[in-house]
């Protein structure tokens, strides 16, 4: 069931930028350019998840359902302690591209609507947070990554995230100071929100 979760509340933070970049573009466009727009979300995606399969390649790092019992272990495909993903833990592909898509959509947020309110970029940071977040620790439950896999995974995608944006930003100002709290803030607090839930309901 967390598995399944995890799915639901990682297509959901896929979907993100998406739905942001309906409402927001460059020079108060709401619909910039989808050329460049597919280039920035390219350009993160395939830089976290090549990260992503690097490191997975370098730490052939076997997952936790791998040290259960026959017993213990569900009986399911995707719980084979004999497949090749069996033992590619290290780190998190779902948490990797999870927070790759929230800090492409936090970024874009900051970059384009530098006028918004501090509670419109919390909110945006704090659902983005939340599914992630969610996302990583239901990874876990799942007994398909230890936390560490999770941690190192949400690092690289939102890394990847946020500094493809602002690498192609142009002559747009970079964000202040008081956005990326503000932002940043609310990415923790949905964070927090969205691993205690999954706790709770898994």
């Amino acid at each position: 069931d967390a598995a399944n979760a995890s799915d639901w509340t990682h297509n959901a933070a896929f979907l993100m930028p998406l739905t942001l970049a309906a409402f927001i573009g460059p020079d108060g466009q709401k619909r910039p350019d989808l050329g460049r727009r597919t280039l920035i979300y390219g350009e993160a995606f395939l830089l976290s998840l090549g990260l992503t399969a690097l490191g997975k390649s370098a730490f052939s790092r076997p997952r936790p359902f791998t040290y259960l019992s026959d017993d213990e272990r569900p009986d399911d495909d995707y719980y084979d302690p004999t497949s090749a993903r069996a033992f590619v833990s290290m780190p998190s592909g779902h948490a990797s591209s999870a927070w790759t898509a929230v800090g492409l959509g936090a970024a874009e947020f900051m970059l384009y609507e530098p006028a918004a309110s501090g509670w419109a970029r919390g909110a945006v940071g704090f659902v983005g947070g939340a599914l992630a977040g969610s996302t990583a620790a239901l990874r876990v439950h799942a007994g398909q990554h230890f936390p560490s896999d999770v941690i190192m995974g949400s690092l690289l995608g939102l890394g990847s995230g946020v500094a493809v944006p602002i690498l192609h930003r142009g002559d747009i100002a970079m964000p202040a100071t008081r956005a990326w709290l503000e932002t940043s803030g609310g990415m923790v607090a949905g964070a927090v929100v969205g691993i205690l839930l999954s706790d709770v309901l898994y």
